[in-house]
């Protein structure tokens, strides 16, 4: 018999070797047996009949052989795109390796000087960007920065190399100086701040007995309720608000001692000078000629003088030759409008800044024995300045105006340290039209504008007049409707289903918006609007006619109506307890 060498012949040799130790054939063997023979074998293998090879190049196929159709294809998982994975991820990989590499070095800001890189001057700018927007009493400046940061804005291995290194020596010597130069901006602050405090004197000649102080004269009256000397009055007011007119002629008044109204008297005629920042068409000429046309006086009379820019207030130099130029002149009323054109590259959010600032408008007022007015803008919707709330504190007194209606507006004491807060003075505006004449220098032209004038508050009949001519139609309606109600106050519903069958577009939820706005004082108070303290709901009436009694609903009764419908919808009857009978009257 002939001996099998084979490798099948061992394989089977084994195989039974196997099976006579155990005595069967064992179970994995057998389903070695029944799996194909080319099991775990490429697929592309067995698509080869299925396929032209050229398609297998086209890098649709997967790494599992599928193509494009067959069921279990993985379209992102393909030779190529795992190539393009790999590549990103070495990419990334390398990357951060360069980054940390450099993240340790340091490099002064001085050495981007006179680059002309596009990262060398991307990170100049940015540092030159945060050292503006600074602290310069809490944080210290930025003067040095690091390798990874160049290399995150295009700086290559070879500029890097190129730059020297700053040595830890260095860089302590760095942190020094900017800590220095914080310092250096606190020591600024306390010195002028020293500068702007009340002098020292010996406290024996200046701590005096009461009754000596009540003896002191008191400061003199440029508008009388309104201005004094030796005080600074912050002027705020959102814009369209006619501040600047409304500030003009009041120092218009003054310059000609003439009274602004019956309540704001000018006692004496006073020199002024107006600082006018905000440029107009016709300027701030053109203002004043208007104001002396509309009150009848000669322009010539006024003893007004003004310039169309600021002098600014932080500027230590310039201030003091202000108040060297006011005092030579006997100027006592000074407005500077605005704050934020006298403050230019300040942050108005600094309370130290904008104190400063101020401070030296405080000064010029005490050494020139002056009033002083700033006129600022207050915070978009709101009723207070913008900025830092120093300019409420800071100053003397506060005037807020906002405007109430077309053509007119109030201005109210919000602070003040020697009248009553709340007083509230009207004003209008209107148009007033005129001409320059020719000079040598330019020819003549002419010229519209507004002047402010007081507005007697019982008047409102000018602002409803002026609102009614301006109405939509759908208003109209409804102020007709509202107004032609003789039924008791009409709630919004009501008043919707009368405008509605006069025409009117409107939905119960816009009447209801438009009724609130046309019951608003800055809308002639159009139709009146009552609202029920217990829930909310508003009814309206005829313009200026309170409800009558009868038509206002009991509030006792609503109140157990609404706590019953709470509990189930049950009759407001059981809720609300009977009164006693009234006892028949005895002998």
């Amino acid at each position: 018999m002939t001996e099998n060498t084979s490798p099948t012949g061992k394989q089977a040799g084994a195989t039974d070797e196997a099976t006579a130790i155990n005595g069967h054939r064992s179970r994995a063997d057998a389903l070695l047996a029944a799996m194909p023979a080319d099991f775990g074998k490429a697929t592309a293998r067995r698509r080869a009949d299925d396929a032209p090879p050229a398609a297998e190049d086209d890098g649709k196929t997967d790494v599992n052989g599928l193509r494009p159709g067959d069921e279990g294809y993985q379209p992102f998982n393909t030779r190529g795109a795992n190539a393009k994975h790999a590549t990103a991820a070495k990419a990334q990989e390398a990357s951060e390796k360069r980054l940390k590499r450099w993240a340790s070095r340091r490099y002064p800001v001085s050495i981007l000087d006179g680059r002309t890189e596009p990262w060398a001057r991307a990170i100049a700018a940015d540092i030159a960007r945060r050292n503006a927007g600074r602290d310069p009493v809490k944080d210290a400046p930025d003067v040095m920065f690091s390798g990874d940061k160049a290399v995150k804005v295009g700086a290559t291995d070879a500029h890097l190399t190129a730059m020297p290194e700053l040595t830890p020596e260095e860089i302590g010597a760095l942190k020094i100086e900017a800590a220095a130069i914080r310092e250096y901006h606190r020591a600024q602050v306390r010195r002028k701040a020293a500068a702007m405090a009340t002098p020292r004197h010996p406290l024996a000649e200046v701590i005096r007995h009461v009754s000596d102080m009540a003896n002191d004269p008191p400061t003199g009256t440029l508008i009388d309720g309104l201005i004094y000397e030796q005080t600074v009055t912050h002027w705020v007011g959102d814009g369209g608000t006619y501040k600047t007119f409304t500030v003009l002629a009041l120092a218009c008044s003054v310059a000609a001692g003439r009274d602004f109204t019956h309540q704001l008297k000018v006692p004496q005629k006073h020199s002024v000078l107006y600082f006018c920042a905000e440029r107009r068409h016709y300027g701030m000429g053109a203002d004043v000629a208007a104001w002396c046309q509309r009150a009848g006086l000669d322009i010539a009379s006024l003893d007004l003088l003004g310039w169309d820019d600021v002098v600014q207030l932080a500027d230590d130099e310039w201030m003091a030759e202000l108040v060297e130029f006011v005092k030579a002149r006997g100027i006592k009323l000074i407005v500077f409008d605005t704050q934020r054109k006298a403050t230019r590259g300040i942050e108005e959010n600094s309370s130290t800044d904008i104190g400063a600032a101020l401070a030296n408008a405080q000064k010029l007022a005490m050494e020139a024995n002056a009033a002083v007015i700033v006129i600022h803008h207050t915070a978009r919707g709101q009723d207070h300045a913008r900025g830092s709330s120093v300019g409420r504190d800071d100053t003397d007194a506060t005037v807020v105006q906002k405007a109430t209606g077309p053509n007119e507006a109030e201005f109210v004491i919000d602070k003040h340290k020697s009248e009553a807060t709340g007083t509230r003075y009207p004003v209008k505006v209107e148009k007033v039209a005129g001409t320059m004449p020719p000079t040598e220098g330019r020819a003549g032209y002419g010229y519209t504008t507004l002047v402010a004038t007081a507005r007697d508050p019982l008047t409102m009949n000018e602002t409803a007049d002026k609102v009614a001519a301006a109405l939509a139609q759908d208003d109209k309606i409804l102020v007709a409707v509202v107004n032609d109600a003789d039924d008791g106050p009409l709630s919004p519903a009501e008043v919707t289903r009368r405008a509605q069958a006069r025409g009117c577009e409107l939905g119960k939820d816009a009447v209801g918006t438009h009724l609130a706005r046309l019951a608003k004082d800055n809308y002639g108070r159009l139709v009146t609007q009552h609202v029920n303290p217990t829930n909310g709901r508003r009814t309206y009436s005829p313009k200026s006619a309170p409800p009558d009694a009868d038509d206002t609903a009991d509030v006792s009764a609503e109140v157990v109506d609404l706590a019953t419908r709470r509990r189930g919808g049950k009759s407001s009857q059981k809720a609300t307890p009977k009164s006693p009978e009234t006892p028949p009257p005895t002998d």
